[in-house]
């Protein structure tokens, strides 16, 4: 239990950075842009407090992680993308689109329907000898294919004329 609620704790701090840090980066008409935009951020408190909610948000998850099983805790962190929208609405007073709340709910009921239908439980600390058999050959595999593919159009490059000689 202790997961899931530094799991929450810490998509609401994520929510907060990026609301901070979208916010404090907007909200000026007149800032300068450029490389002036860079320490006109790093003078701003609120863009510094987003900053500081994103590493509340490294630290919950960690706690998270230590507490629960990846299993539950990394789904939890989509309720991010909830929160945000709930925040832009409160703080920032933006209109939401209708389209968004119905994404938002089809967000938290699909990652309900996962957490009951995946019945998350303790798995091994590591991968066994079979898993490494089954997975480096496969890798293999792959990195050999996506090389057959590429090779014709590195042909076909050598292949082309030089246009940069006269004749």
């Amino acid at each position: 239990m202790g997961g899931v609620v530094f799991a929450l704790l810490a998509a609401l701090c994520n929510a907060v950075s990026v609301i901070a840090r979208h916010i404090a980066s907007t909200a000026d008409p007149h800032r300068p842009t450029g490389r002036g935009l860079v320490g006109y951020l790093l003078r701003s408190r609120l863009w510094l407090a987003g900053w500081g909610a994103q590493a509340g948000a490294f630290a919950f998850q960690a706690v998270a992680l230590h507490l629960g099983q990846v299993s539950v805790v990394q789904p939890l962190l989509v309720a991010e993308l909830v929160i945000a929208l709930v925040l832009r609405r409160v703080w920032i007073h933006q209109a939401i689109a209708g389209a968004a709340w119905t994404g938002a709910a089809a967000a938290c009921a699909g990652l309900a329907v996962f957490i009951v239908a995946a019945e998350p439980r303790g798995g091994n600390s590591g991968p066994t000898a079979g898993h490494w058999a089954v997975a480096i050959p496969a890798c293999l595999a792959v990195v050999a294919v996506l090389s057959m593919l590429t090779a014709p159009a590195t042909l076909q490059a050598d292949e082309r004329p030089d246009l940069t000689r006269p004749g």
